[in-house]
């Protein structure tokens, strides 16, 4: 095995020629292999007579949804608990899956650690508490324009400190949750709840939740 240096040869033959000799042209591509290696990622090697050994690091896998054993799923994610377990419902399954939604879940877009998950506030019989409302209380956040009763609310209500009484309250429509615009004012990294209708009380059924202990986000009083 050879590291070649290719800044003095005009091509690849010339560049084999000069460092093996004319007779290794004849050998290219049968015994003479040219690999593309990326040299950070290696580890350790070792040249034997006939090959030689590399030892690479190992890929860190690519995490980009919350749901168990889906990695390729983006987008928006409804998860909620069915008895012990959690139940999630992919980005184009919502509308098949309406019935299954209890009153209040959670969504997100964000990758959540199983540990960090299990800590979440149980809403699973918070449906069976509240009570429905004619309207939304908050109007929408992006617009300043009352929310449409008969559609599905996202909302967040969350603090970056260890004060509740600063926690916000931030309501959405779905397909603005999901908009360029929310994401250049970086909201959509927060966890929401999935409202299915307006109910009465919402800030105080609704947990506060902490972004810092969920999203690694750093805990300070500065909430802009």
């Amino acid at each position: 095995y050879a590291i070649m240096d290719a800044s003095d040869a005009n091509d690849d033959a010339d560049l084999i020629t000069r460092r093996f000799g004319v007779k290794a042209l004849n050998s290219r591509h049968s015994l003479i292999h040219e690999l593309e290696i990326d040299a950070a990622a290696v580890i350790d090697f070792h040249c034997g007579s006939e090959s030689t050994f590399f030892v690479m690091k190992k890929e860190a896998p690519v995490v980009d949804s919350l749901i168990p054993g889906k990695p390729e799923v983006s987008g928006l994610v409804r998860f909620y608990k069915n008895g012990s377990d959690w139940a999630y419902v992919e980005p184009g399954q919502c509308g098949a899956r309406q019935g299954d939604l209890p009153t209040v879940c959670y969504a997100s877009v964000e990758q959540i650690k199983d540990s960090k998950l299990e800590a979440l506030p149980d809403i699973s019989q918070l449906g069976n508490r509240i009570q429905r409302a004619q309207s939304y209380e908050c109007n929408n956040s992006l617009t300043g324009e009352a929310l449409d009763a008969s559609k599905p609310v996202y909302a967040a209500h969350f603090t970056h400190s260890d004060d509740d009484s600063k926690a916000k309250l931030l309501c959405v429509t779905e397909d603005q949750l999901q908009s360029e615009k929310l994401q250049s004012i970086d909201l959509v990294s927060l966890i929401w709840y999935r409202l299915k209708h307006p109910i009465k009380d919402m800030k105080k059924h609704l947990p506060v939740l902490k972004m810092a202990e969920y999203l690694h986000l750093p805990a300070t009083g500065d909430t802009n």
